[in-house]
C-alpha cells in the first residue's frame, strides 16, 4: 500500500519554486509534471509564471501568502520584456536564467541527513545559485559548480529528476573542489541578497549593476589587483569590488591607471577598458542603474583622449573639445605638426598625444 503525506513540506529558506514542487512532489510519489497536472495547473504554467498556478499552488500545499511570496522571491519573477524581479530588485532575465544549473554539493549533501526517504527528494536548490555573478556557498566555502546544463527550461527545472541522476556523483563528493574563505564580495552579496541590509558606498546601487560592474571592473584591472586566493571569476568579483565598495574617487582612480597603464599611447578606450566600455555603451546603454558607474567611465575617457566636440561617448557628447592630440591639432588649425612643436615647444597644456 502507498503511504501518502498526511501534510506537505514547508519550503526551505532560499529555496526556488522549482525546487519546492520537485521535493513536494516526492512527498506524494509523484513527478512535479505529474503533480502539477493533478493540481489543475500544468507545470508550463509555473515555467511560464501564471499567478494563477501559484494561487493553486498555495491552496493545494496550504501555503500562506507570506511564504509563496519568499518563494517566488528566490526563485525570480517575471517582470515585463527580458525583466525579472528578484529578491526586491530588477535584473535582465540573463542574469538568473542559464542552461547551466549550479550548486554546493555540501548544502546538498548536509540536506540529506538522517533523511528516511531518497536523498534527492530531500535535496533543496537554493535561489541565490541561479545568480550569473554568484561564485561561493558563502556557508561552506565551497564554488558553486555545474550541477547539469538543459537548453529548454522544462528539462531544467523539473529538478527532481535532474538531481536523481547526479544524486550518486553529490553524495560520493565527485563534484567536491577544493574551499576558500569568502571574499568582501561574497559577505556582500550574500547579504543584500538575504535581507538587503548594506552600511556601504553601494546602499543605493542596485546589485544588478554593482556585480555586473565588479566582473567588467576586475577584468582590466592589473594582474596584481586580483589577488585574491578565489579562483577564476571569484578573484575577478573579488578585486572589481574592493575598488567599486570605496566610491566614485576610488572607481576614478583605477580608471586612470589602468589607462597610465596601457600597453601603447594609441591605444584606444575599448581595447583598455574592454567589456566595462563596450557593455556600458551597447547592451547596458538603456539601464539607469548603471549611469552613475557609465559618468564616471565616461568622464575618465574625456580627461585622457581628444574627443571632438559632438563625438558621442557613452550616450553623450561634449559641447566643446577638452584635449588635442598633435594630430587633432594639426588637423583643426591648419598648422603642421612640427610646426605646433616649435611653435610651443614650452606649453603643451593643450595637447594629449595620445593617437
Amino acid at each position: 500500500m502507498t503511504i501518502l503525506p498526511s501534510l506537505s513540506p514547508a519550503p526551505s529558506h532560499r529555496e526556488t519554486l522549482y525546487s519546492y514542487l520537485a521535493r513536494l512532489a516526492s512527498a506524494w510519489r509523484t513527478t512535479a509534471p505529474e503533480l502539477t497536472y493533478d493540481m489543475g495547473a500544468p507545470f508550463k504554467r509555473f515555467l511560464e509564471h501564471d499567478d494563477a498556478a501559484f494561487e493553486v499552488l498555495a491552496d493545494w500545499a496550504k501555503l500562506d501568502s507570506e511564504t509563496i511570496e519568499e518563494l517566488l522571491s528566490w526563485t525570480g519573477i517575471r517582470a515585463g520584456n527580458v525583466r525579472m524581479k528578484f529578491r526586491g530588485e530588477l535584473y535582465t532575465s540573463r542574469a538568473l536564467r542559464n542552461p547551466v544549473m549550479r550548486g554546493c554539493p555540501v548544502c546538498l549533501r548536509e540536506d540529506v541527513i538522517d533523511a528516511d526517504s531518497p536523498a534527492s527528494s530531500n535535496m533543496v536548490m537554493r535561489g541565490h545559485w541561479q545568480m550569473r555573478e554568484a561564485n561561493l556557498c558563502v556557508k561552506h566555502g565551497h564554488p558553486l559548480v555545474r550541477l547539469w546544463e538543459a537548453a529548454t527550461p522544462r528539462a531544467r527545472f523539473e529538478m527532481g529528476a535532474r538531481l536523481r541522476e547526479i544524486e550518486a556523483d553529490i553524495l560520493s563528493g565527485a563534484f567536491d573542489q577544493p574551499t576558500r574563505n569568502p571574499s568582501a564580495y561574497d559577505l556582500w552579496l550574500d547579504q543584500r541578497l538575504e535581507d538587503g541590509s548594506d552600511d556601504t558606498w553601494l546602499k543605493d546601487h542596485s546589485v544588478f549593476a554593482v556585480t555586473t560592474l565588479c566582473r567588467f571592473l576586475g577584468e582590466v584591472l592589473p594582474s596584481e589587483c586580483v589577488n585574491d586566493n578565489a579562483q577564476g571569476s571569484g578573484a575577478i568579483h573579488a578585486a572589481g569590488f574592493t575598488v567599486i565598495v570605496n566610491g566614485k574617487t576610488a572607481i576614478r582612480a583605477a580608471l586612470d591607471q589602468i589607462v597610465s597603464r596601457a600597453a601603447g599611447s594609441f591605444y584606444e578606450p575599448p581595447m583598455i577598458f574592454g567589456n566595462l566600455y563596450s557593455r556600458l555603451k551597447r547592451e547596458y546603454i538603456g539601464e539607469e542603474s548603471f549611469d552613475p558607474f557609465r559618468d564616471i567611465l565616461r568622464e575618465c575617457i574625456f580627461a585622457n583622449w581628444p574627443v571632438a566636440a559632438g563625438e558621442d561617448i557613452l550616450g553623450e557628447a561634449l559641447q566643446s573639445r577638452r584635449l588635442h592630440s598633435l594630430r587633432t591639432a594639426a588637423m583643426e588649425t591648419g598648422i603642421g605638426a612640427k610646426s605646433l612643436i616649435q611653435n610651443y615647444s614650452n606649453d603643451f597644456s593643450f595637447l594629449r598625444d595620445v593617437v
